[in-house]
């Protein structure tokens, strides 16, 4: 018999795949913003405006995941180690795609997006961040957790103190410059998605029952998107400018957004049984997908495949393009991800 638990990490593997999509969707509509007030300008606003729930949802399914469970502050470590090791290995890869091959990259450029990321994998340092905190938000009753938590602070106070030292000191403009976009950029946006990663949790453990009762989620949702959109014409008609403080993952609008959509498809059951498998090979593939996706989209727009190669009607042209997107890097996560589960198991067998 299915238990609560397995019907509730089917609608978080929805969730996972969903967000993963519509990620790519997010960077792929950039290409309608390109004269203000065309047919295609409104796709681009239309689709960035039912998009940004996406990454809310994605702290919101850590925290779902992670807190509560018995062996939590092994299973941070490991995630934390994994994130930078993926962190690390990506900023290697886009940096060489950027320099055009491994010839004449210099190990500065390096060292300088480690702390001032690439576009998407700002994700990382910001969820490992979060996961440092864990421990803080979780169950600390007993004493071990609570000494536990306190080492989880060490790598805060060692950043800070670094960066008093090279501030004094004056070591290393590279390495300051490196250390003060990661901290001053991260810290006060890691209060927010803390908060939802605290969120997804406590949903699990049902202790915001006050929140199961809420209604009319999905009115909810497309009048949040309607009102984004609206807000991101009205300004830019008035001012002459592109908001895009609008469309910020912090914008309160954006993170209830993301809260109902997790509250209302967390506990969704799927009854097929061959399907809910698919779904499940698609979510572990989806963390990978959202790493390599942008890889995916540039070498196809240096070949030039392109939006517009599908249709000039970008409202058209962009879910079209996304898709294609979204498949390959899917394809390229899983066959990485079905590779990797045959070499761990010959190694156990070994």
């Amino acid at each position: 018999m299915e238990t609560e638990l397995d019907i509730r990490k089917s609608g978080i593997d929805i969730l996972r795949v969903l967000a993963s999509f519509f990620v790519v969707l997010i960077h792929i509509a950039n290409y309608g913003n390109e004269v203000p007030r065309s047919a295609n300008w409104y796709a681009y606003v239309f689709y960035q405006s039912i998009s940004r729930w996406c990454i809310p949802l994605f702290f919101l399914i850590s925290g779902y995941c992670l807190l509560g469970r018995a062996d939590n502050v092994s299973y941070i470590l490991r995630k934390i180690g994994r994130l930078f090791m993926f962190y690390v290995v990506f900023t290697i890869i886009y940096a060489i795609y950027n320099n055009g091959g491994i010839k004449g990259l210099q190990l500065s450029e390096i060292w300088i997006k480690l702390g001032d990321p690439y576009f998407l994998l700002w994700f990382l340092p910001m969820l490992i961040m979060v996961y440092f905190c864990a421990p803080i938000v979780s169950d600390i009753s007993d004493e071990k957790k609570k000494y536990m938590a306190l080492c989880f602070f060490c790598p805060y106070l060692i950043i800070q103190m670094l960066m008093i030292l090279f501030e004094v000191f004056e070591i290393s403009d590279t390495m300051r410059v490196a250390f003060g976009k990661l901290w001053l950029s991260y810290m006060p946006k890691g209060i927010c998605y803390l908060f939802l990663f605290v969120v997804g949790g406590e949903m699990k453990n049902k202790k915001w029952k006050y929140f199961e009762k809420v209604r009319g989620e999905w009115l909810a949702i497309i009048i949040i998107s309607f009102t984004l959109g609206i807000m991101y014409v009205w300004s830019y008609n008035i001012t002459g400018v592109e908001k895009l403080q609008i469309w910020d993952y912090q914008n309160a609008l954006i993170i209830f957004q993301g809260i109902l959509i997790f509250k209302k498809t967390y506990a969704f059951d799927v009854k097929n049984g061959k399907l809910k498998t698919v779904i499940s090979y698609l979510a572990k593939a989806s963390f990978g997908c959202y790493l390599i996706h942008a890889l995916v989209w540039f070498v196809l727009r240096d070949y030039g495949y392109t939006p517009s190669s599908i249709s000039s009607c970008y409202f058209v042209a962009i879910p079209v393009y996304t898709s294609i997107v979204w498949g390959v890097s899917i394809g390229v996560s899983l066959l990485v991800n079905i590779a990797f589960l045959r070499v761990k198991r010959c190694y156990r067998h070994v």
